[in-house]
C-alpha cells in the first residue's frame, strides 16, 4: 500500500456510533470514504485462513498441493495489497483531492492484526459504546431491518467479542485511538477536536462547530446521511442518539441476561458496578431461578417434541 493518503479505520461493536463518526470524519475535506466495506472479511482473510489451511496440510500431513506449492506468502499478501489498493483508489476518485482514505465496518474489529499487516500506516478509531444501550439498538433495528440480533444475551455476547477484538490494536500504540460515545455527546466539539488530531487533520473551532451543528443525530436521519454523497440510509437504522436509553427499555430479566453475556466487561470499562441489574431484592432471587427453569426448559423441549410426536402423530399443516 502507498504511504499517502493515510488510511483510518473506524472500529467498534455494531450499534455504537461508528456510522456517526464516519460521517463526521467524511465531511472533511481531506477525507474521502464511502459506504461500509466488507474488504477483510469476506476477501482478504479467507485468502489467508485457506493459506494457512494449505500450509499445514503440507508440513504436517505431507500433502503435495495448493497454493504454497508455487507461492511464498509474501506473494499472497501482494495481490491483497493490490486488491486493497484499486479498491481505494476507486474511493479516493470521489475525492481526488483528499490526504485520507477512511473505510469503516464492525467486523474488521475480529480482524485488526490482518488490516496492520497489510496496510502498516494503518489508524485505529474505536468508538466504545455502554453495551447496554447497543444492545437495545441491535434489538430495535433488528425489528425494523432484520439484522444483528434480537436476543439481549446475543447482543451482550456480540458487544463483548467485537469491543474486545478492537482493543487488540492498542498494540500498535500511537496508532490507536479509544473514545465513548457517552464522551463524544458530552462534548463533541472537544472529542472531535481529538479524533481530528489524531487523524492528522486540520481543524478550526468553527469548522468544527459548523460540521456537528449540520449533522446532528435528528438532521443525519432525516436526510438518510450516509458517509458517501451518493448514498441514501434508511431512517430504520436509527434508534436513539442519547445515552442511557436502556434504563426505559430494559426489564429486569433484560438486566439479567445482559449481566450474564457481558457485566464483566461492562464492569471492566467503567459502566456499572456488580450489582447494577438488581432493583430490588426480589430481582436478587427471582431471575436466577428463572435463568435456571429456561435453561431446563430449552434442555427439554426437544425431547417433550418428540414425545409428542410418538403419541400423537406429526401436526398437520
Amino acid at each position: 500500500m502507498p504511504d499517502s493518503p493515510s488510511l483510518l479505520y473506524i472500529i467498534g461493536s455494531p450499534r455504537s456510533g461508528t456510522t456517526m463518526l464516519q460521517i463526521l470524519l467524511a465531511s472533511h475535506p481531506q477525507v474521502a470514504s464511502t459506504v461500509e466495506q466488507t474488504l477483510f472479511q469476506h476477501y482478504a482473510e479467507p485468502w489467508l485462513r485457506g493459506w494457512e489451511v494449505e500450509v499445514d496440510c503440507i508440513e504436517n500431513r505431507g500433502w503435495k498441493l495448493g497454493l504454497p506449492i508455487l507461492w511464498k506468502k509474501e506473494d499472497l499478501e501482494a495481490v491483497l495489497r493490490d486488491f486493497l489498493a484499486r479498491v481505494y483508489a476507486r474511493v479516493h476518485e470521489n475525492k481526488p483531492e483528499a490526504t485520507h482514505l477512511l473505510d469503516k465496518h464492525p467486523g474488521y474489529s475480529l480482524h485488526v492484526r490482518t488490516i496492520k499487516a497489510l496496510v502498516p500506516n494503518a489508524k485505529f478509531i474505536h468508538m466504545i459504546r455502554d453495551g447496554r444501550d447497543v444492545a437495545c439498538s441491535m434489538r430495535a433495528v433488528h425489528g425494523k431491518m432484520g439484522f444483528t440480533t434480537a436476543s439481549i444475551s446475543e447482543a451482550g455476547e456480540k458487544w463483548c467479542t467485537f469491543v474486545r477484538g478492537a482493543r487488540q490494536a492498542a498494540e500498535f500504540g500511537e496508532d490507536y485511538l479509544e473514545i465513548r460515545y457517552e464522551e463524544f455527546l458530552e462534548g463533541k466539539a472537544g472529542t472531535y477536536a481529538r479524533v481530528l488530531d489524531f487523524c492528522g487533520l486540520s481543524h478550526t473551532r468553527e469548522w468544527i462547530e459548523a460540521t456537528l451543528a449540520a449533522n446532528t443525530f435528528e438532521k443525519m436521519k432525516e436526510r438518510g446521511a450516509s458517509p458517501d454523497p451518493k448514498v441514501k440510509l434508511s431512517e430504520k437504522r436509527y434508534h436513539r442518539g442519547s445515552a442511557g436509553g436502556w434504563r426505559e427499555e430494559f426489564t429486569s430479566w433484560d438486566a439479567y441476561r445482559f449481566e450474564r453475556a457481558a457485566g464483566t466487561l461492562l464492569r471492566e470499562l467503567g459502566y456499572a458496578g456488580q450489582e447494577w441489574w438488581i432493583e430490588n431484592d426480589l430481582d436478587r432471587i427471582v431471575q436466577p431461578l428463572r435463568h435456571a427453569f429456561e435453561i431446563r426448559r430449552r434442555h427439554w423441549l426437544p425431547f417433550l417434541q418428540n414425545a409428542r410426536a410418538l403419541v400423537l402423530g406429526p401436526r398437520q399443516s
